[in-house]
């Protein structure tokens, strides 16, 4: 296995500690940035609407997400690639949600936005997309704190729909966080997500798998799709 794969664990160093909690502080100060502007009205409304307040819920909901997931699932050592990527992607995907949001109040992706119907679709992909990112972290991290599956390939839960769910889950969410904040132009996350995974994330990360569990691996590989349940 390649030792600067992300997936190593291992005793934290003095660095790779410090990038992590960096890589928290970074998601903090990001997240107020974001927090600050959405407070600001769109162009032509004079109070915050329910949109925007949704808006505001989903920034400090990725951000406490985020947070809980890096202390409570990362004891592995952060890299200085996946600390490059905090401290540019992050604090661009906020801007860019944020940003979008308030200058383009008047598209037609916006009036579905501030409607019940789109307010309710928007954020049940929001949600879908966190359990998705959250919760199959926790089965597999559960999973491999039982002494009993030690060298297991865990195959359950979320694992069952699909092979990587926590990437579906990302992709998920900022289709939804894009869509709520009325701004077509911020489609660019979910696809930038969803090809990154597919072409580059995914194709690593199998294989390494495929050498870990030669045994399990081939026939999980068969039944189970990639990145979206069912589809591919």
């Amino acid at each position: 296995m390649n030792m600067n794969d992300w997936r190593v664990h291992k005793s934290p160093t003095v660095t790779s500690t410090a990038l992590k909690y960096a890589c928290i502080l970074i998601n903090i100060v990001a997240t107020a940035v974001y927090l600050l502007y959405e407070q600001k009205a769109p162009q032509n409304q004079e109070a915050l609407s329910t949109q925007s307040l949704c808006l505001i819920l989903f920034g400090i909901g990725y951000a406490a997400r985020t947070i809980w997931s890096t202390c409570s699932f990362r004891g592995y050592e952060v890299s200085i690639g996946e600390f490059t990527i905090t401290i540019t992607f992050v604090p661009l995907v906020l801007f860019s949600l944020g940003y979008c949001h308030i200058n383009q109040a008047n598209t037609t992706l916006n009036t579905f936005g501030q409607a019940t119907t789109g307010i309710s679709l928007f954020t049940f992909f929001y949600i879908t997309g966190s359990i998705f990112g959250t919760l199959s972290e926790w089965q597999r991290t559960q999973f491999k704190k039982n002494p009993r599956n030690k060298g297991k390939l865990f195959t359950g839960g979320l694992y069952s729909l699909c092979r990587h769910p926590n990437y579906f889950g990302d992709v998920l969410l900022f289709t939804g966080w894009g869509l709520l904040s009325g701004s077509w132009i911020n489609l660019w996350l979910p696809l930038v997500m969803f090809f990154n995974f597919l072409f580059a994330h995914v194709p690593d990360m199998e294989k390494y798998m495929k050498e870990r569990y030669k045994a399990e691996w081939p026939e999980y590989e068969r039944k189970t799709k990639s990145l979206v349940p069912f589809v591919c």
